[in-house]
């Protein structure tokens, strides 16, 4: 599409796979720890399995990230 990484559009992972550091220019990440969102899943996955087909409201949790970014991360351009 001819777009360039800052200049046109930012690039931020989930998660900071090894490439990420390594990539030319380095790609932003979201860290988010994995212990505690397993947690949280089998938490809200035992919830579901104990109530009952009358109560099926969905449920939500928030689980914190640590912002790291990189070269591939730029301010947005004014409109």
């Amino acid at each position: 599409a001819g777009r360039r990484i800052p200049d046109d559009v930012s690039l931020i992972s989930i998660g900071d796979p090894d490439f990420a550091q390594t990539h030319v220019p380095p790609i932003g990440a979201l860290r988010i720890d994995p212990e505690v969102v397993a947690d949280r899943i089998a938490t809200l996955l035992l919830d579901r399995m104990r109530r009952t087909f009358a109560d099926p409201a969905p449920r939500r949790s928030v689980v914190r990230f640590q912002s790291e970014p990189r070269g591939s991360c730029a301010p947005p351009r004014p409109r």
